[in-house]
C-alpha cells in the first residue's frame, strides 16, 4: 500500500483522539463499540502497565472506519489465500497498516525515537 493510499484511510475520524486517561479512554470505547466495555473494565481492574497504551491503540484503530474496513477485509482474505506468498502479502499489509496506526499516537513517537537512539 502506498503512503497516499494509507493517508486516505485516516480521514473522517468518528471522534477526536481521547486523552490518555482511563476515563477518557472508557468514554471513547463506549462510543466506538460498547460491547468491548466488559473487557475494558476487566483490564482496568487488573491494573496492568500496558492497559492504557493497548486500549489507546484499539481506540485509534477504531476511530477511522476505513482503517477498520481494510483490517477486516484482510482478516477475511488471509484464510482464503492459496499460497504462502499470498498469505505473506496479506499479513504484511495488515502488519504495515496496524503499525501505521500505532505511529499516529504521540506516546509511540517518544518510545520509537528512544529505542532508535540506543
Amino acid at each position: 500500500m502506498s503512503d497516499q493510499g494509507l493517508t486516505s484511510l485516516f480521514v473522517d475520524p468518528l471522534l477526536p483522539r481521547p486523552e490518555m486517561t482511563a476515563e477518557s479512554m472508557r468514554a471513547a470505547v463506549e462510543q466506538l463499540d460498547a460491547s468491548e466495555l466488559p473487557q475494558f473494565d476487566a483490564d482496568a481492574v487488573r491494573g496492568e502497565p500496558t492497559f492504557l497504551p493497548r486500549w489507546s491503540l484499539w481506540v485509534e484503530r477504531n476511530r477511522f472506519p476505513a482503517v477498520m474496513r481494510r483490517v477486516h477485509e484482510l482478516e477475511l482474505a488471509l484464510p482464503r489465500t492459496e499460497s504462502l506468498e499470498e498469505s505473506r502479502a496479506v499479513a504484511e499489509e495488515m502488519s504495515w497498516l496496524l503499525h501505521a496506526v500505532s505511529e499516529r499516537l504521540p506516546w509511540t513517537q517518544r518510545s520509537t525515537s528512544r529505542i532508535g537512539n540506543e
